[in-house]
């Protein structure tokens, strides 16, 4: 057999015009690579053993992985055959005739075959390494295995370079799209292509929300947000692609209707990809059919996934919020109709999952229009106790159910690591946590029971009773509870519970307890709090206490300097105390309420544990304080006598005003002590500010100030901002410094801090309060609410779509600093130097080119969300760049009818130079 192919090779202007043939061809496909071209024969099986081969070029193109046969013609070039990779189903190699070297294809679920053959061995051996190492890039994307018959190991095999047929996340994700948009006949959207093969976008994020994706990077909603309409094949098209990417931990489908084609899809996704581990679906209108369907087909493929030794798969989140649960499914309404009482074969919705198969730490059911069934089911079939660390059960109106109290009672004696309880709003009676206590499955509430959200429930005695036991004796480094807006609590019930932490001894727990609109006015609440404060004092040397409580928004204007007196500056262990909306704005009299904050002064000085204190306004509302009534703080901050030891204090949403301003910069040339300030929306202008900086400057060489950031950011969005910072340059320039400096020394003590207690065995590895913030963080970043989009990637965050992919997801919890935000600002309006006169353009060396020295600024591009960084303050701008010289050409001079016809006619019609043009050609008759 004759191993040289009487075919010779491509030449170099056929490789040329095929490849131009090729990407016109190919066009649809927008990002095409094309592997190799090589000329071989395709072999034919006609009717009564006839045979028929015919010369074709092979184009070989890697992505997104086709074979194009292509005829050439004496008139051009013609595409006989054009095979997706994908759908091949078994490759084959034999000889023929002991002649030719054949490989057979087979695809299209073996209904059509192709037959290449040459020849030539090295050639038909390089088109099977070609082909596999395509396959081995494509096995990486979707699930590939075709099958291969007689493919030699050591010719062909072992040649792979699998190395350079390895992708990254960024092309796994692009090529996967570009493959599915192709089977699935949806045109392939460019801009987002560019998106799915950007490294930072993989890199810089764990969150990919899809409708996120498709509202502000598809070519349409890049352009316009509002005229983008969702297209439920492009969503099916993204989850198929998703499936081999594990770049992403969490997946959110927030907003997108929840059909049975994309419930399938998405329980596939989730067998097969174990990177993702969170899943939120609020707002889908997912039924107890969609459900259904998606738990189905998740049960058949977990089974396949080789991966998972128990076939079971358990999320860190799954987020059902925000849909009626109690909806069945159009098909099984139709059902129901036809044989009514007939409720055998309209499913349930949680009975379809199997916690044994698919459990999740933490379940969010808010706002989910819950019933007794749908938490029969939740509690008796629908939650794996040996993994669930958090449920929240918020918003859903169970109208005070015995039946849903009773199955709640079964919930906490089935707990077996549970951490967090929402049941905000739920209007239930809350006698049922007296189980938790009693639960007798190796579940120690003291140990890991850390959050407790019972706002907007029933209070009983026994409930209270249960809560101080908890209070009394948990381990926990940080414990909250928050009771708003709870009912029917007497004296008895909150004196059980503000006693129970003074009962423990000194732990060094952090007790955050929240109050809000609960009615501390009343004399009965007072009463009951004056009992706990006379017990407190009791055991002042030696117990753990409270050191957060939040008594916002309980109309205390009225008592204030009573409570201030008699009970908040008897909270010794204190650490933190929010005091927001308590004060209805009375006009009768200036500074009405200034003797109140004068007793919340005295208060203060008594607190010496206390670093934080919030006395925030509500200014649409008329709960706001005024600057006669906040006089007295703005002046003890000053810290004269060395009495205040706050370090962060929040009074946005009053009205201090410009004055206001002037009294706290005078406060904080002698404070030493306070980091953080908040006066937002406190009817403050640039002059305000400006006093703020000034005493900020003149402390430099005093360290007195120890400010961390800029206490307004408001005056920053102002549009004419800009233009006044220029005046104060130096100044600010100076501020920025100092805080940033003061940051990085902050930063530095929490972390010696931070070494130094977790040396300490027994003690927490930070400080309470530290610990306290740091934990809240983590809570709120966690919690089901309508923030949770804005930080995790959801519709609406900045309300407008980013510059570019990366800025869109880069740190998406992070919070820039104003001073941050200033610097860039700063760095942004640098005032352009006026040239200086210089030799004229061609006179000078270099081609008469501008200098350094009189080239324009130009502003940097604006500060992306979730950066942290600062701008270098030493310099006045940024680096100044010349711009390249333009070689100048002899210009020709015409005159008459020849000067009108080679005159450039000016872009904008409508002035009054072009018109005069207009006029000048009609009378020309031009």
């Amino acid at each position: 057999m004759a191993d040289i192919d009487p075919i010779p090779a491509p030449t170099d202007k056929e490789l040329t015009s095929l490849r131009a043939f090729a990407k016109e061809t190919l066009k649809s496909d927008v990002h095409v690579d094309i592997l190799a071209i090589d000329k071989i024969f395709v072999l034919e099986k006609l009717k009564k053993n006839k045979e028929k081969i015919e010369e074709r070029f092979l184009v070989t193109v890697k992505e997104p992985g086709r074979l194009l046969l292509v005829k050439s013609k004496l008139v051009g070039k013609s595409a006989t055959d054009n095979i997706l990779l994908i759908t091949l189903n078994e490759m084959k190699f034999y000889v023929h005739n002991n002649e030719y070297y054949c490989i057979e294809l087979e695809y299209n679920d073996r209904s059509k075959s192709i037959i290449l053959c040459t020849k030539n061995k090295p050639l038909v051996q390089k088109l099977q390494i070609n082909l596999l190492s395509i396959a081995h890039m494509l096995s990486q994307c979707i699930v590939f295995e075709p099958q291969l018959t007689a493919i030699s190991k050591e010719a062909v095999l072992d040649k792979i370079d699998r190395a350079k047929f390895q992708l990254s996340n960024a092309r796994v994700l692009g090529l996967a799209y570009q493959i599915f948009c192709i089977v699935e006949s949806v045109l392939i959207d460019k801009p987002l292509l560019d998106l799915f093969m950007d490294a930072d976008f993989h890199e810089m994020n764990h969150i990919f929300d899809v409708y996120f994706v498709l509202k502000h990077y598809t070519s349409i909603g890049a352009k316009n947000p509002k005229q983008f309409k969702l297209n439920l094949r492009e969503v099916l098209v993204i989850l198929h692609a998703l499936s081999m990417v594990t770049s992403f931990t969490h997946l959110h489908l927030d907003n997108i209707p929840m059909t049975d084609e994309i419930a399938n899809r998405l329980g596939k996704l989730l067998a097969r990809n174990d990177a993702i581990t969170s899943v939120a679906l609020r707002k889908t209108q997912v039924n107890a059919t969609t459900f259904f369907t998606f738990n189905t087909m998740f049960d058949r493929e977990i089974v396949k996934n080789t991966k998972m030794v128990k076939k079971m798969k358990v999320l860190e989140h799954l987020t059902l919020s925000h849909n009626n649960l109690q909806l069945i499914g159009n098909e099984h309404q139709k059902k129901k109709k036809k044989k009514k009482g007939d409720e055998a074969n309209s499913p349930s919705f949680f009975g379809s999952l199997d916690g044994n198969v698919l459990a999740a730490r933490k379940l969010y059911l808010s706002r989910c229009n819950l019933n007794q069934e749908l938490v029969s089911q939740i509690v008796d079939s629908g939650i794996n106790y040996a993994y669930l660390e958090k449920i929240d059960l918020s918003f859903n109106d169970f109208q005070n159910n015995s039946i849903v109290t009773m199955k709640l009672s079964q919930f906490c004696r089935k707990v077996q690591v549970l951490q967090s309880l929402l049941l905000k709003d739920c209007k239930l009676q809350l006698t049922f946590l007296q189980d938790i206590i009693g639960s007798k499955n190796g579940y120690d509430y003291r140990e890991q029971l850390q959050f407790l959200d019972l706002s907007g429930n029933v209070m009983t005695h026994y409930a209270a009773n249960a809560i101080g036991t908890i209070l009394q004796n948990t381990m926990c480094p940080v414990f909250k509870l928050d009771l708003s807006n709870i009912t029917t609590m007497d004296h008895a019930m909150l004196e059980s519970i503000l006693v129970a932490p003074f009962r423990a001894p000194f732990k060094n727990i952090y007790i955050d307890l929240v109050f809000k609109s609960v009615g501390f006015d009343n004399n009965e609440y007072l009463k009951g709090l004056s009992n706990a404060i006379r017990f407190a004092q009791q055991q002042k040397n030696d117990c753990n206490g409270i050191q957060c409580i939040d008594l916002s928004a309980n109309n205390l204007g009225s008592k204030f300097d009573i409570v201030c007196d008699s009970y908040i500056a008897n909270f010794y262990s204190l650490d933190t105390l929010n005091l927001d909306f308590n004060f209805k704005l009375n006009k009768t009299k200036k500074g009405f309420y200034a003797p109140s904050i004068t007793s919340l002064c005295n208060a203060l000085t008594k607190l010496k544990k206390l670093r934080t204190l919030s006395l925030c306004g509500d200014w649409a509302n008329n709960l706001y304080l005024t600057y006669d009534d906040l006089l007295p703080l703005l002046q003890y901050i000053a810290n004269s006598e060395n009495q205040c030891n706050l370090e962060a204090l929040f009074l946005q949403g009053n009205r201090i005003l410009d004055d206001g301003c002037k009294i706290i910069a005078n406060s904080l040339k002698t404070n030493k002590k306070l980091k953080i300030l908040d006066i937002e929306d406190n009817k403050c202008s640039f002059k305000g500010f400006l006093s703020i900086i000034k005493a900020i400057v003149e402390c430099e060489n005093s360290e007195d100030i120890k400010l961390c950031d800029i206490p307004l950011h408001s005056v920053l969005d102002d549009p004419n901002f800009k233009s006044k910072i220029k005046k104060n340059r130096e100044k600010i320039e100076k501020c920025i410094t100092i805080i940033q400096h003061n940051r990085e020394l902050d930063q530095q003590q929490q972390l010696e801090q931070k070494e130094n207690d977790s040396a300490m065995p027994g003690v927490p590895t930070m400080s309470p309060r530290l610990q306290h913030s740091e934990s809240n963080a983590l809570r709120d970043s966690d919690d089901d609410t309508e923030n949770e989009q804005k930080t995790t990637g959801g519709e609406g965050a900045g309300g407008s779509a980013p510059k570019s992919p990366p800025h869109r997801y880069a740190a998406p919890g992070k919070h820039v600093a104003n001073v941050d935000r200033l610097a860039f600002m700063l760095k942004g309006s640098a005032m352009p130097k006026l040239k200086s006169i210089g030799p004229k353009p061609g006179t000078g060396t270099g081609g008469g080119g501008e200098s350094k020295e009189n080239a324009e600024k130009t502003p940097p591009p604006p500060l992306p969300p979730g950066s942290s960084g600062a701008a270098p303050t030493g310099s006045a701008g940024p680096s100044m760049k010349s711009a390249p010289a333009k070689p100048t050409k002899a210009k020709l001079v015409s005159s008459g009818l020849d000067a009108e016809l080679t005159k450039t006619t000016n872009t904008n019609v409508d002035n009054a130079k072009s018109k005069r043009k207009k006029r000048t050609r009609k009378k020309l008759d031009v």
